[in-house]
């Protein structure tokens, strides 16, 4: 059976097929290598969920796709806990991957948005992340602290 296009002109495509397009510059990105393990597992699947919104036509006044992704969905797809998921979107949105659009959840403050799925839209913000540079001081006072926990610690 042939399948009708969408209103964009494309054709569906099944969410087993479905793919993230990982470009060079992303993948090169001081960001990008700086993210933890739960958030590199996590991402692929944000930008398949973008791209799924775009085809759907679900867009913001600006033309962005936005979508929801919610811990229901990173458990079953990126096998991620609630709290490994919680934990990784804010180091999404940290980095600049992603940015909120309208908050969601159980605990969402304001009765309009209470019990729905928060919104989310990609950023750009990745492209100027900066990591934070450990100085040598800083090295320096952890070693420092590192010895004076052992002092206290070690039996006498």
């Amino acid at each position: 059976m042939k399948q009708k296009p969408l209103p964009n002109g494309r054709n569906a495509v099944p969410a087993k097929e479905q793919f993230a397009k990982i470009t060079k510059e992303l993948a090169s990105s001081e960001a990008y290598n700086d993210l933890s393990a739960s958030a590199l597992r996590l991402l692929p699947h944000i930008l398949m969920a973008n791209g799924a919104a775009a085809a759907r036509g679900s867009k913001d006044s600006h033309g962005r796709p936005v979508f929801t992704f919610t811990a229901r969905e990173a458990k079953e797809r990126a096998g991620l806990n609630s709290d490994a998921f919680s934990r990784a979107k804010a180091e999404l949105v940290l980095k600049g991957f992603l940015e909120w659009v309208e908050h969601g959840g159980v605990l969402s403050l304001g009765s309009d948005s209470q019990g729905k799925p928060s919104t989310f839209r990609l950023s750009a913000g990745w492209r100027i992340y900066q990591a934070e540079t450990k100085t040598k001081r800083d090295t320096s006072k952890a070693r420092e602290a590192r010895a004076r926990k052992r002092a206290c610690s070690s039996p006498m």
